[in-house]
C-alpha cells in the first residue's frame, strides 16, 4: 500500500466512515499507535480477496459479480466514485459475500457534500478508465 498524505487519510476516513451496506466492509475505527501513522481498522477476512477467491474452480463468480455491482450502485447513489475497484480491493466474508474496501482514491463527485479534499488521480493503471489515463 502506498504511503498516504494526511489529506488522503482524512478523505478516505471521511468517505469510508459514512458507508453502511452489506457489500461494503465497515470501518471499525482508526488507530494511531503503529509507526506514528493513521491506521484504519476493519474485520479480518479469512477468505482473502475476490481475485484469489475466484481462482477456485468450485466458486461460481456470477453471484460475486452481482453483489459487487450492488455495492457499487450503493456508492454511486451517494455520489461516491471508488476509482480503484478491482478484485484485490474486494474482500470475501466468511459467508462468501464480497465486500468492497480500499477507499484510498475514492472521492465524492459532489464536493459540496463533504470535505473539499483535492482529488488525486490514483488507482491501478490497468483498471483506470481510458479517458483519465
Amino acid at each position: 500500500m502506498a504511503l498516504l498524505t494526511s489529506t488522503q487519510h482524512i478523505n478516505e476516513i471521511h468517505i469510508w466512515s459514512q458507508l453502511r451496506h452489506e457489500n461494503v466492509i465497515p470501518l471499525l475505527g482508526i488507530v494511531t499507535k503503529f509507526d506514528h501513522t493513521v491506521s484504519m481498522v476493519m474485520e479480518w477476512m479469512e477468505r482473502g480477496n475476490a481475485h484469489e477467491y475466484a481462482q477456485d474452480v468450485t466458486v461460481d463468480p456470477r453471484p460475486l459479480s452481482l453483489d459487487i455491482a450492488h455495492g457499487l450502485n450503493y456508492l454511486h447513489s451517494l455520489e461516491i466514485i471508488h476509482d480503484d475497484l478491482k478484485g484485490t480491493n474486494v474482500l470475501i466474508s466468511g459467508a462468501g459475500r464480497p465486500l468492497t474496501t480500499d477507499f484510498e482514491f475514492s472521492y465524492q463527485s459532489n464536493p459540496s457534500s463533504g470535505p473539499n479534499a483535492e482529488r488525486s488521480r490514483g488507482g491501478s493503471l490497468p483498471w483506470l478508465a481510458p479517458e483519465i489515463t
